[in-house]
Protein backbone atom coordinates (compact mmCIF):
# COMPACT_ATOMS: atom_id res chain seq x y z
CA UNK A 1 0.00 0.00 0.00
CA UNK A 2 2.96 2.41 1.00
CA UNK A 3 4.78 1.58 -2.76
CA UNK A 4 1.05 2.54 -4.44
CA UNK A 5 0.72 6.00 -2.70
CA UNK A 6 4.10 6.47 -3.00
CA UNK A 7 3.30 6.26 -7.04
CA UNK A 8 0.67 8.59 -6.64
CA UNK A 9 2.22 10.95 -5.21
CA UNK A 10 5.26 11.38 -7.36
CA UNK A 11 2.56 12.32 -9.98
CA UNK A 12 2.29 15.41 -12.14
CA UNK A 13 -0.95 16.62 -12.76
CA UNK A 14 -2.24 19.82 -14.75
CA UNK A 15 -5.97 20.60 -14.18
CA UNK A 16 -7.47 23.13 -16.77
CA UNK A 17 -10.70 25.56 -15.83
CA UNK A 18 -11.14 28.79 -16.13
CA UNK A 19 -13.60 28.71 -13.37
CA UNK A 20 -11.96 29.64 -9.95
CA UNK A 21 -14.58 27.71 -8.25
CA UNK A 22 -14.35 24.68 -9.97
CA UNK A 23 -9.99 24.39 -9.79
CA UNK A 24 -10.29 24.87 -5.78
CA UNK A 25 -12.34 22.37 -5.19
CA UNK A 26 -10.08 20.24 -7.63
CA UNK A 27 -6.74 21.63 -5.99
CA UNK A 28 -7.89 20.48 -2.52
CA UNK A 29 -9.04 17.05 -3.35
CA UNK A 30 -6.11 16.43 -5.51
CA UNK A 31 -3.33 18.07 -2.88
CA UNK A 32 -5.18 15.73 -0.11
CA UNK A 33 -3.10 12.70 -2.13
CA UNK A 34 0.25 14.84 -2.26
CA UNK A 35 0.20 15.04 -5.99
CA UNK A 36 2.57 17.77 -7.86
CA UNK A 37 -0.31 19.44 -9.68
CA UNK A 38 -0.47 22.61 -11.70
CA UNK A 39 -3.21 24.73 -12.57
CA UNK A 40 -4.34 26.78 -15.90
CA UNK A 41 -7.01 29.18 -16.21
CA UNK A 42 -7.01 28.87 -20.50
CA UNK A 43 -6.61 26.70 -23.49
CA UNK A 44 -2.96 28.66 -24.17
CA UNK A 45 -1.71 28.77 -20.58
CA UNK A 46 -2.24 24.53 -20.74
CA UNK A 47 -0.16 24.40 -24.29
CA UNK A 48 2.60 26.71 -22.29
CA UNK A 49 2.36 24.55 -19.59
CA UNK A 50 2.62 21.02 -21.32
CA UNK A 51 5.47 22.38 -23.32
CA UNK A 52 7.94 23.27 -20.09
CA UNK A 53 6.82 19.94 -18.06
CA UNK A 54 6.19 16.45 -18.71
CA UNK A 55 2.40 15.13 -17.04
CA UNK A 56 1.34 12.42 -15.87
CA UNK A 57 -2.28 13.30 -15.74
CA UNK A 58 -4.51 16.20 -17.10
CA UNK A 59 -8.24 17.01 -16.81
CA UNK A 60 -8.80 19.53 -19.38
CA UNK A 61 -12.36 21.39 -19.25
CA UNK A 62 -14.20 21.36 -22.66
CA UNK A 63 -15.03 24.85 -22.31
CA UNK A 64 -11.65 27.25 -21.90
CA UNK A 65 -10.72 30.77 -22.65
CA UNK A 66 -8.48 31.47 -25.30
CA UNK A 67 -8.55 28.00 -27.00
CA UNK A 68 -11.20 25.51 -25.95
CA UNK A 69 -10.29 21.88 -24.49
CA UNK A 70 -11.08 20.02 -27.60
CA UNK A 71 -8.28 22.19 -29.62
CA UNK A 72 -5.81 21.81 -26.78
CA UNK A 73 -5.62 18.56 -26.46
CA UNK A 74 -5.68 17.64 -30.52
CA UNK A 75 -2.42 20.30 -30.20
CA UNK A 76 -0.79 18.43 -26.97
CA UNK A 77 -1.25 15.12 -28.65
CA UNK A 78 0.61 16.64 -31.56
CA UNK A 79 3.16 18.16 -29.20
CA UNK A 80 3.70 14.60 -27.54
CA UNK A 81 4.29 12.93 -31.34
CA UNK A 82 7.10 15.13 -31.48
CA UNK A 83 8.72 15.11 -28.09
CA UNK A 84 7.82 12.24 -25.74
CA UNK A 85 8.05 8.41 -25.79
CA UNK A 86 5.08 8.74 -23.32
CA UNK A 87 1.78 9.58 -23.82
CA UNK A 88 -0.15 10.93 -21.04
CA UNK A 89 -3.30 10.37 -19.41
CA UNK A 90 -5.95 13.18 -20.99
CA UNK A 91 -9.44 13.24 -19.19
CA UNK A 92 -11.81 15.80 -20.36
CA UNK A 93 -13.79 17.70 -17.90
CA UNK A 94 -17.40 18.80 -18.51
CA UNK A 95 -19.92 20.44 -16.66
CA UNK A 96 -23.26 19.10 -17.29
CA UNK A 97 -23.55 15.60 -19.20
CA UNK A 98 -22.62 15.71 -22.91
CA UNK A 99 -22.13 12.06 -23.54
CA UNK A 100 -22.70 12.67 -27.28
CA UNK A 101 -20.33 15.50 -28.29
CA UNK A 102 -17.77 13.42 -25.89
CA UNK A 103 -17.93 10.39 -27.86
CA UNK A 104 -17.81 12.15 -31.08
CA UNK A 105 -14.50 14.17 -30.13
CA UNK A 106 -12.93 10.88 -29.05
CA UNK A 107 -10.48 11.32 -32.11
CA UNK A 108 -8.64 14.53 -30.87
CA UNK A 109 -6.90 12.33 -28.57
CA UNK A 110 -8.25 12.62 -25.03
CA UNK A 111 -8.87 9.01 -22.78
CA UNK A 112 -11.88 9.68 -21.15
CA UNK A 113 -13.79 11.86 -19.74
CA UNK A 114 -16.27 13.16 -16.54
CA UNK A 115 -18.65 15.66 -15.40
CA UNK A 116 -17.80 18.19 -12.74
CA UNK A 117 -16.45 18.37 -10.11
CA UNK A 118 -14.45 15.49 -9.85
CA UNK A 119 -15.15 12.92 -7.36
CA UNK A 120 -12.73 11.10 -5.22
CA UNK A 121 -13.95 7.78 -6.71
CA UNK A 122 -13.05 9.26 -10.04
CA UNK A 123 -9.54 10.30 -9.12
CA UNK A 124 -9.09 6.66 -7.35
CA UNK A 125 -10.41 4.75 -10.26
CA UNK A 126 -7.80 6.94 -12.19
CA UNK A 127 -4.70 6.92 -10.18
CA UNK A 128 -5.81 3.34 -10.10
CA UNK A 129 -5.13 2.77 -13.90
CA UNK A 130 -1.96 4.93 -13.74
CA UNK A 131 0.00 2.84 -11.04
CA UNK A 132 -1.32 -0.61 -12.27
CA UNK A 133 0.12 0.76 -15.73
CA UNK A 134 3.43 1.37 -14.22
CA UNK A 135 3.02 -1.76 -12.29
CA UNK A 136 2.63 -4.19 -15.89
CA UNK A 137 5.80 -1.76 -17.56
CA UNK A 138 8.44 -2.37 -14.43
CA UNK A 139 7.19 -6.39 -13.92
CA UNK A 140 8.73 -8.93 -16.34
CA UNK A 141 6.64 -11.75 -16.89
CA UNK A 142 7.77 -14.71 -14.82
CA UNK A 143 7.26 -18.45 -15.64
CA UNK A 144 5.07 -19.79 -12.71
CA UNK A 145 6.60 -22.47 -10.73
CA UNK A 146 5.25 -25.97 -10.97
CA UNK A 147 3.53 -26.22 -8.26
CA UNK A 148 1.30 -22.67 -9.28
CA UNK A 149 0.58 -24.30 -12.99
CA UNK A 150 -3.49 -25.07 -13.35
CA UNK A 151 -3.37 -28.20 -15.90
CA UNK A 152 -6.04 -28.10 -18.33
CA UNK A 153 -6.50 -31.21 -20.84
CA UNK A 154 -7.98 -30.25 -24.01
CA UNK A 155 -8.97 -32.33 -27.28
CA UNK A 156 -5.93 -32.93 -29.22
CA UNK A 157 -8.12 -31.59 -32.53
CA UNK A 158 -8.16 -28.11 -30.99
CA UNK A 159 -4.46 -28.17 -30.64
CA UNK A 160 -3.97 -25.43 -33.26
CA UNK A 161 -6.56 -22.99 -32.43
CA UNK A 162 -6.10 -22.69 -28.23
CA UNK A 163 -3.13 -20.62 -28.30
CA UNK A 164 -4.72 -17.80 -30.37
CA UNK A 165 -8.30 -18.25 -28.51
CA UNK A 166 -6.24 -16.91 -25.21
CA UNK A 167 -4.01 -14.58 -27.06
CA UNK A 168 -7.57 -13.23 -28.12
CA UNK A 169 -8.53 -13.19 -24.39
CA UNK A 170 -5.73 -12.05 -22.67
CA UNK A 171 -5.81 -9.10 -26.03
CA UNK A 172 -9.12 -7.99 -25.19
CA UNK A 173 -8.27 -7.82 -21.54
CA UNK A 174 -5.56 -5.18 -21.82
CA UNK A 175 -8.21 -2.97 -23.27
CA UNK A 176 -10.56 -2.63 -19.87
CA UNK A 177 -8.68 0.00 -18.18
CA UNK A 178 -9.08 1.91 -21.17
CA UNK A 179 -12.79 1.20 -21.44
CA UNK A 180 -13.06 2.20 -17.62
CA UNK A 181 -11.51 5.39 -18.49
CA UNK A 182 -14.19 6.19 -20.97
CA UNK A 183 -16.99 5.04 -19.49
CA UNK A 184 -17.53 2.00 -22.35
CA UNK A 185 -19.25 -0.46 -20.27
CA UNK A 186 -20.90 -2.06 -23.38
CA UNK A 187 -16.96 -3.37 -24.55
CA UNK A 188 -16.59 -4.88 -21.11
CA UNK A 189 -20.68 -6.25 -21.50
CA UNK A 190 -19.46 -8.18 -24.88
CA UNK A 191 -15.83 -8.82 -23.84
CA UNK A 192 -17.68 -10.31 -20.96
CA UNK A 193 -20.61 -12.51 -22.80
CA UNK A 194 -18.35 -13.62 -25.37
CA UNK A 195 -15.74 -15.42 -23.21
CA UNK A 196 -18.98 -16.59 -21.13
CA UNK A 197 -20.32 -18.53 -24.22
CA UNK A 198 -16.80 -19.53 -26.10
CA UNK A 199 -14.88 -20.51 -22.92
CA UNK A 200 -16.17 -23.88 -21.90
CA UNK A 201 -16.87 -24.94 -25.36
CA UNK A 202 -12.70 -24.86 -25.47
CA UNK A 203 -12.71 -26.75 -22.34
CA UNK A 204 -11.81 -23.56 -20.09
CA UNK A 205 -14.93 -23.62 -17.37
CA UNK A 206 -13.00 -20.84 -15.92
CA UNK A 207 -12.90 -18.33 -18.54
CA UNK A 208 -17.10 -18.86 -18.96
CA UNK A 209 -17.57 -18.48 -15.16
CA UNK A 210 -15.41 -14.95 -15.19
CA UNK A 211 -17.33 -14.15 -18.46
CA UNK A 212 -20.26 -14.30 -16.77
CA UNK A 213 -19.09 -12.11 -14.22
CA UNK A 214 -17.73 -9.46 -16.70
CA UNK A 215 -21.21 -9.29 -18.64
CA UNK A 216 -22.87 -8.50 -15.08
CA UNK A 217 -20.73 -6.10 -14.13
CA UNK A 218 -20.33 -3.99 -17.35
CA UNK A 219 -24.36 -4.40 -17.19
CA UNK A 220 -23.63 -2.87 -13.43
CA UNK A 221 -20.69 -0.71 -14.18
CA UNK A 222 -19.40 -1.96 -11.29
CA UNK A 223 -15.34 -1.03 -11.58
CA UNK A 224 -14.49 -2.87 -8.91
CA UNK A 225 -15.70 -6.14 -9.85
CA UNK A 226 -14.47 -6.04 -13.15
CA UNK A 227 -11.03 -5.06 -12.34
CA UNK A 228 -11.04 -7.88 -10.20
CA UNK A 229 -12.29 -10.53 -12.37
CA UNK A 230 -9.62 -9.29 -15.08
CA UNK A 231 -6.91 -9.65 -12.57
CA UNK A 232 -8.10 -12.74 -11.71
CA UNK A 233 -8.31 -13.78 -15.51
CA UNK A 234 -5.08 -12.63 -16.16
CA UNK A 235 -3.59 -14.67 -13.08
CA UNK A 236 -5.35 -17.80 -14.40
CA UNK A 237 -4.11 -17.75 -18.12
CA UNK A 238 -0.54 -16.65 -16.97
CA UNK A 239 -0.37 -19.95 -15.02
CA UNK A 240 -2.22 -22.30 -17.31
CA UNK A 241 -0.78 -25.11 -18.40
CA UNK A 242 -2.15 -26.99 -21.19
CA UNK A 243 -1.95 -30.94 -21.97
CA UNK A 244 -3.51 -32.29 -25.35
CA UNK A 245 -4.76 -35.23 -25.32
CA UNK A 246 -7.06 -37.46 -28.36
CA UNK A 247 -10.53 -37.83 -26.93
Amino acid sequence: MSNEKNEISSLNILYADGNDSFCQTAKKLIDSYGCQLDIAKDGAEVIDKFKLKEYNLLFVTDILPEKDGFTAVKEMRSIEGENSDKQALIIMVSEKDETEKMEKNFDVGYDGYLIKPIKKGDLQDIFSLLTDADSEEANTEETPKEEDKITVTLDKDIESIVPEYLENIKSGGKKIPDAIAQGDFEFIYRYGHNMKGTGSSYGFAFISEVGKALEQAGTDKNIQVIKEEVEKLTEYIGKVHLVYEKQ
